[in-house]
């Protein structure tokens, strides 16, 4: 999910199955996915509300 036109889309939330990566994240871009409010990893660990609870 995002915004932007289909030439310039800037993700800022989704799903990967990129099992290095984050299985689930928002409030913040892919590339920038380590500072996003939620982040949610395929083993289960993770944050909510900006690291605050992890």
């Amino acid at each position: 999910m995002g915004s932007g036109t289909s030439t310039n889309f800037t993700a800022v939330s989704g799903l990967s199955l990129d099992t290095s990566a984050a299985a689930f994240w928002c409030g913040g871009t892919w590339s920038n996915q380590l500072n996003a409010k939620i982040k949610l990893n395929h083993d289960g660990s993770g944050w909510l509300a900006s690291k605050n609870i992890t």
